[in-house]
């Protein structure tokens, strides 16, 4: 019985301290929250704003901060980063060359350029999450690259759109002809929920293909963009491929393009690719600036 109650104290002791620490990191973590929150609301307040605009504000501050468990990407675990290359350049592939072959002129690559992609994917390729009601783009800025949503929903909204708006599905690409020369946004897009997405660099591509990739790519793409430009009038499209009937029509460019590069010598072909600056899609490409 001597034994029994200080036995009892020591157990509702330790069982006491574990549960006031539980509640001190709790309340910590909520009083992050807490004081973004009260940040918030003097910062309306102070600058008067309009009702309607700081309900706008509020009603997004409060979607962002409701997200789920943001998705783990390759660049947030150093030990992957921190790997062989060529294991990374296998996983790169893994990861991003599903997207990859859902734009038409990567499709009709296929199974002739499997190693071309994989290096592609893993020198040009980035991910991005988003979260509901975050702007990626708005009308009228210069893009860089081309985007691919993975996962969630987006909505995109331009007036060379029939119906003035549409939403952007799982493996959808937007802003093609960012790749291929200048490229001004022609409406918004926005997250409709937490998204992931991937960004295909314009500059990037361009390095990598002239200086690590097959000639006859290059050509391929150099002969896709040039009767896109015929056959397409860019200054009416949008920076999505609204239906279908427009993405047959590049589809078939596409094939002709690949069709096309195996009537020249692979002796033209390099010496074409040699000959060309890391930089040189533009300038081999100037008569699509008028995108």
């Amino acid at each position: 019985a001597c034994c029994v109650v200080p036995l009892a104290l020591v157990t509702y002791s330790c069982f006491l301290g574990k549960m006031t620490s539980a509640m001190t990191q709790l309340i910590n973590l909520k009083a992050a929250k807490w004081e973004d929150e009260a940040t918030l609301r003097k910062f309306m307040r102070d600058n008067r704003l309009p009702n309607r605009l700081a309900r706008r504000i509020w009603n997004t501050y409060r979607h962002q901060r409701s997200a789920k468990d943001k998705k783990l990407r390759k660049q947030d675990i150093d030990s992957l980063v921190q790997m062989p290359m060529t294991l990374q350049v296998q996983l790169s592939a893994e990861l991003h060359k599903p997207s990859l072959q859902h734009m038409p002129i990567f499709a009709a690559a296929g199974s002739s350029y499997t190693h071309d992609l994989s290096i592609i994917c893993y020198f040009a390729f980035s991910e991005r999450l988003g979260s509901p009601s975050q702007e990626v783009f708005h009308s009228n800025m210069r893009a860089d690259s081309a985007i691919c949503l993975l996962h969630g929903s987006m909505g995109y909204e331009s007036a060379k759109l029939r119906h003035g708006r549409c939403t952007v599905h799982m493996f959808e690409w937007v802003c093609e002809g960012a790749l291929w020369g200048n490229w001004v946004t022609r409406g918004n897009l926005a997250s409709n929920t937490d998204t992931s997405r991937v960004e295909l660099s314009a500059e990037k591509l361009r390095s990598v293909v002239t200086r690590h990739c097959n000639g006859f790519l290059w050509q391929a793409f150099r002969q896709y963009v040039s009767e896109l430009a015929d056959m397409v009038d860019l200054s009416l499209v949008s920076d999505v491929i609204e239906d279908e009937s427009d993405r047959k029509i590049r589809e078939g460019i596409a094939i002709r393009a690949f069709a096309s590069t195996g009537e020249c010598s692979m002796n033209d072909t390099q010496s074409l690719a040699s000959s060309i600056a890391p930089l040189g899609m533009m300038r081999a490409l100037s008569r699509m600036r008028s995108f």
